[in-house]
């Protein structure tokens, strides 16, 4: 855990058995896996208070990572959208591709996960 100044407590879970055992700790909490989504709120005027305590996601491997199955993509929560169009229509639908394509630019992209 980081506690920063302004008093948000931030949890780095390593595992998934970690980030299971927080969120029952604390029911309620926020989570940030990009941040694109917390970086646009804090831009509006007059922006949102800062959660009391924050699950960062990152930490966690699993969540970075892509499993393709016989009949299924698994894309974990932290997995960009830039790194999701680069494995190309082989691997992921063209549809999905292409709608992510359109999320923004190519620098938004790197940063934004589907988490």
């Amino acid at each position: 855990m980081v506690k920063r100044e302004d008093q948000t407590r931030i949890y780095k879970p390593q595992t998934l058995k970690e980030l299971a055992s927080l969120t029952r700790e604390y029911p309620g909490i926020h989570f940030l896996a990009g941040g694109t989504d917390f970086m646009r709120k804090q831009n509006e005027s007059p922006s949102p208070p800062l959660p009391a305590s924050v699950i960062a996601l990152e930490t966690v491997d699993e969540l970075s990572k892509i499993k393709r199955r016989e009949n299924t993509i698994e894309i974990g929560a932290c997995v960009s959208l830039e790194r999701i169009i680069s494995l190309g229509p082989n691997v992921i639908p063209p549809m999905l591709i292409t709608v992510l394509s359109r999320i923004a630019g190519p620098s938004i992209r790197n940063a934004a996960t589907l988490g």
